[in-house]
């Protein structure tokens, strides 16, 4: 579940959540996590800059919840664009750094 909220032309807030069910192995006692997630942006012509973060329940007993905050950059142009993101784990159970790449085609 998502939604998107505008201030302005130029200022975006989105919000999502999600339920993951994921079932149980055998000698594993998965707990279904809910994830949510939130991001800031602002457009400067061509240019966007945001921040983001997440955090989820803990899909294991004993482990700690996982939870993240990062920023973007993405450059559009007529036919798409690419960005990058970076972010930082908060906690045990996200990862230390994490780096994407998008590539944007105009169909």
């Amino acid at each position: 579940l998502g939604a998107t909220a505008s201030f302005g032309s130029a200022v975006f807030l989105d919000v999502d959540a999600s339920w993951w069910h994921l079932g149980d192995m055998p000698d594993v006692d998965f707990r279904d996590p809910f994830l949510a997630s939130a991001s800031l942006s602002r457009i400067f012509g061509t240019w966007s800059i945001g921040v983001h973060g997440s955090a989820a329940t803990s899909a294991l007993p004993g482990y700690q919840a996982p939870a993240l905050v990062g920023a973007s950059f993405t450059h559009a142009v007529a036919r798409g664009g690419w960005g990058l993101s970076i972010s930082a784990g908060l906690t045990e159970t996200a990862p230390d750094v994490m780096v994407g790449l998008s590539w944007r085609v105009r169909m």
